[in-house]
């Protein structure tokens, strides 16, 4: 492969990170909006520790770096959370 062959590939998988997103954060409002119908916390401790421990796993496997994905979904969370208590408000 070329330079430009490579770098189209990594577009192409940028796009596909997006589009993940997106379906995670459509499941993720829903799930807010369950959780305030219910009135329940935004943060669920227990779930965030498995999330947490699942990214952990599966970055050593997949050989990444775990502290960066672990910086992305923190990252992620912390939007998650926000939103949640957006709906409380």
């Amino acid at each position: 492969m070329n330079l430009q062959e490579l770098r189209t590939e990594i577009d192409n998988l940028d796009s596909e990170l997006i589009n993940i997103l997106s379906k995670r954060f459509i499941a993720t409002r829903k799930i807010g909006q369950l959780k305030h119908q219910q009135n329940l916390e935004a943060v669920d401790t227990d779930r965030l520790n498995s999330i947490v421990e699942n990214w952990i796993n599966q970055s050593n496997e997949k050989e990444v770096n775990p502290e960066l994905s672990l910086q992305i979904i923190n990252t992620i969370h912390r939007f998650v959370v926000s939103e949640h208590r957006e709906l409380k408000s």
